[in-house]
């Protein structure tokens, strides 16, 4: 059963009775959450990949540079760190709950790992873009000193973290938030008047 499924079924069932059962609740969310962390699982570790090579790479750069670069690099190194510690402070939101858990303990629990996605791209401007942008501009002052270049290379960065910002601004308004106002509809459903969080979450069968 998919999402347009069962908000279909909930449409026929002001007018038909049509009742969902536990099951296709727990399938529907189960695939949902399955599909969700494989991308973020991906995306952590492409992410995690990355720090390595770019502190591999980076590193040596700071071993015959001046104080300006050498303080360039410690702080792409620290944000290197930062973007490490961050997401996988974050992968760890929503611990999986019991086999045997209600629906509703499964649909909060999905609830708050896409919350905590949410504020993960959120504040990317702090956590991700700017330990990055601003260390390796400093890394570029430091051994070109004020000039066009360096010039340049600020507008470069700087259009290129506000590209960063925005994708993932759009990644939350299109996919993220959607996917929570999903869980809520399920969650509100379930808990509604007509439901039961621990048995059969819509409503009974007509008399």
């Amino acid at each position: 059963m998919t999402l347009e499924d069962t908000r279909a079924a909930w449409r026929a069932y002001d007018d038909d009775l049509v009742a969902l059962d536990d099951d296709d609740i727990l399938a529907l969310v189960k695939s949902r959450a399955a599909q969700f962390e494989r991308q973020i699982r991906r995306r952590d570790w492409r992410e995690l990949i990355a720090s390595i090579v770019g502190a591999v790479l980076i590193a040596p750069i700071a071993i015959h540079a001046g104080q300006i670069t050498r303080a360039g690099v410690a702080v792409v190194l620290a944000g290197l760190v930062l973007i490490a510690a961050t997401l996988t402070r974050a992968s760890r939101v929503g611990s999986p709950v019991h086999v045997d858990a209600p629906v509703n303990a499964v649909l909060r629990a999905e609830q708050s790992r896409v919350d905590a996605q949410i504020r993960l791209l959120g504040r990317v401007l702090w956590w991700y873009v700017l330990p990055i942008a601003v260390g390796s501009v400093m890394i570029v002052a430091g051994s070109r000193g004020v000039s066009w270049f360096t010039a340049g290379y600020v507008v470069v960065v700087a259009l290129l973290s506000g590209g960063v910002v925005w994708l993932n601004a759009r990644a939350v308004r299109r996919t993220l938030r959607p996917l929570r106002d999903e869980l809520t509809e399920l969650l509100a459903q379930i808990e509604s008047p007509n439901g039961s969080a621990d048995r059969t979450p819509f409503a009974q069968e007509p008399q």
